[in-house]
């Protein structure tokens, strides 16, 4: 588990399962984030598993756009394999926590991702 300003690049031959996380901020992922992944180049993830998520506020996805989304799509790009869809937990404010209802989805999602990798024909 590594906070992503510590992060300079990813090392794909070394990544089992790349799991990432972001608030969403004025409807995507934090400037950290956003320069790490912009840098990746085409199919630097070939073949790695992902998972990804975000923390935003309960309101259409129009209205409060979604981290997750955007992830995935740079990843995708740089030829990482989602083993489950983007996924969106709500919080209460701004610094959390998560949502009552949220702890259970966010137990549910996290046991099909690591159902997913045990099955996944990428490793």
């Amino acid at each position: 588990l590594l906070p992503v300003h510590t992060i300079s690049k990813f090392e794909a031959q070394k990544i089992d399962l790349l799991l990432i996380g972001s608030p969403t901020q004025y409807h995507g992922m934090t400037p950290t984030m956003l320069t790490l992944l912009e840098e990746l180049p085409d199919n630097s993830l070939q073949n790695v598993a992902a998972a990804v998520f975000d923390t935003r506020y309960q309101e259409y996805t129009a209205e409060t756009g979604s981290a997750a989304a955007q992830i995935a799509q740079l990843l995708q790009k740089a030829g990482a394999h989602l083993l489950v869809p983007a996924k969106s937990f709500f919080v209460v404010d701004r610094a959390g926590p998560l949502a009552r209802e949220e702890l259970a989805a966010a137990t549910h999602w996290t046991l099909t991702v690591i159902e997913r990798l045990k099955l996944s024909s990428v490793h």
